[in-house]
C-alpha cells in the first residue's frame, strides 16, 4: 500500500508492506519511507518508528534525524474530532443497547436503536390519537410477538426514551468536558470511553 503524504516541506511516499519480522511468528507491518524530493543531506528512512495513534496528516518528518513525530494540530481541530468520536460512540452504544420492561405481556427486552425508537414513538402517537388498537401487536427484541395495551406502550416508550436520553446526557457531558479543554495534551488524554450507561 502506498500513502502519499504532502504535509511536510518535502512530499513523502510511504510504502507499507507486511512480512514476518525476525523472531516473530506473526506478520508485522513495516514501512519504508522514500522522499520524492530528498532534502540535502537526507536519506531514505527504512523501518522508521511510526508515531502510535497519530494519522499521517499529523506527521512531521525529519529526514536529517530520521524521525517521525507529531506535528500537532490546532486544539480546536483535535477537540472537534474527539467530540465527533464521542457522538459516534453514543450512536453505536444506543444501537446495541436494550432495556427490560415488564408489561401485561410479561418481561421482555426492547431495543434502544433508532428503528425501535422510531417505531415506539409512532405507536405512542397513535395511542394519543386513539388510532392504535388496544391491545396492539408488538415484537420485543429476540422474542415472539406479544400484545401490548396502550398503558404497556406508554411504559415501553418511556423506558426506551429514558435509556436513550441517558446516552445523550453522557455524550453531552463528554462534549462539555472537551469544550473546556484548552491544550492538545488535555484533549489527547481525555477518555471518551468512560461514563456511559451500563
Amino acid at each position: 500500500m502506498l500513502i502519499v503524504y504532502q504535509g511536510a516541506a518535502h512530499p513523502v511516499v510511504i510504502s507499507l508492506a507486511e512480512w514476518p519480522a525476525p523472531d516473530e511468528t506473526e506478520p508485522a507491518f513495516r514501512a519504508r519511507m522514500i522522499a520524492t524530493c530528498v532534502p540535502p543531506g537526507a536519506s531514505h528512512l527504512i523501518d522508521p518508528v511510526l508515531p502510535t495513534g497519530i494519522p499521517p496528516e499529523r506527521w512531521a518528518v525529519d529526514w536529517q534525524a530520521g524521525t517521525i513525530t507529531d506535528a500537532g494540530l490546532p486544539v480546536a481541530t483535535l477537540r472537534s474530532t474527539k467530540i465527533v468520536a464521542a457522538w459516534v460512540s453514543c450512536a453505536a452504544r444506543c444501537e446495541a443497547a436494550s432495556v427490560e420492561v415488564t408489561t401485561s405481556a410479561g418481561a421482555h427486552l426492547y431495543g434502544v436503536d433508532a428503528i425501535t425508537r422510531d417505531n415506539i414513538s409512532n405507536a405512542l402517537l397513535g395511542v394519543v390519537a386513539g388510532l392504535v388498537p388496544n391491545p396492539r401487536p408488538w415484537t420485543p427484541k429476540g422474542a415472539a410477538m406479544v400484545l401490548l395495551t396502550h398503558d404497556d406502550i406508554r411504559l415501553v416508550a418511556g423506558t426506551i426514551g429514558a435509556a436513550y436520553d441517558a446516552h445523550i446526557q453522557a455524550y453531552l457531558s463528554h462534549k462539555a468536558a472537551l469544550v473546556a479543554l484548552t491544550t492538545a495534551a488535555g484533549v489527547d488524554a481525555y477518555d471518551i470511553t468512560t461514563g456511559w450507561p451500563g
